[in-house]
């Protein structure tokens, strides 16, 4: 029957390994733009990108066009050659400029610029804060507390006062894209100052090692966390 387009299937196999590997594709059937490798491309033909394969490995690629009615999917094309992949060597740059706006009392917006990926495949930020306490009394001086608003006091209790925490909520790239370069951070303690910095993360099928360094704290001011008013 004639076809309905619902999408591509985009399928590699390393060589000497049996199982094709099924990768994630959203290009359109007709010709138009699409963003590949975090820019747009103005296409003659579809364009997808095969990912998160092994460092210097060598792969068979097929496509076919799945429609909505599975018996009129077309048949397999395969790529008339092999493809290696390189082998990477230089890690992502530290990110820069790093600032803070948007503060509420228990959130606020980090922007940045991101450094140079060179052979990091992107797959998030690694975001940290470290809540700046201060007291006038030395009876504090090894005062540990929850890093949490009162919705939640038990995610991160017991915390010191100059540790960095993590926040998983900007590690997600695709929903803080790397073109983004932002992220609010939730759960934050009222009327607080915190620093923060980030760093890039790569696909780590391999090895670590082309994460970004961390950026610099927050160069221009801290950020406040408000005082809820009733």
């Amino acid at each position: 029957g004639q076809c309905i387009f619902r999408t591509w299937l985009l399928e590699s196999r390393e060589v000497g390994q049996e199982e094709w590997v099924r990768h994630k594709c959203e290009a359109q059937r007709k010709r138009g733009t699409v963003s590949v490798y975090d820019a747009p491309f103005s296409l003659e033909q579809p364009i997808c990108r095969v990912d998160f394969l092994g460092m210097n490995t060598t792969h068979e690629v097929r496509v076919k066009e799945a429609c909505t009615d599975p018996n009129a999917n077309s048949e397999w094309t395969y790529l008339p050659y092999l493809v290696t992949t390189i082998i990477a060597s230089v890690a992502a740059t530290a990110p820069e400029n790093l600032t803070v706006s948007n503060e509420t009392a228990y959130t606020f917006l980090l922007q940045w610029d991101p450094g140079e990926p060179n052979d990091c495949y992107f797959t998030g930020w690694h975001v940290q804060v470290r809540e700046n306490y201060t007291f006038d009394d030395s009876n504090f001086t090894n005062f540990t507390g929850n890093f949490v608003n009162e919705t939640d006091n038990s995610t991160y209790s017991n915390i010191t006062v100059d540790e960095w925490i993590t926040r998983p909520e900007c590690a997600n790239g695709a929903w803080w894209p790397r073109e983004g370069a932002r992220c609010v951070v939730p759960r934050l303690r009222k009327h607080s100052v915190y620093d923060a910095r980030v760093a890039e993360t790569c696909y780590d099928g391999y090895t670590t090692d082309f994460d970004s360094p961390f950026s610099s704290e927050l160069p221009d001011r801290q950020a406040v966390t408000l005082v809820p008013i009733a």
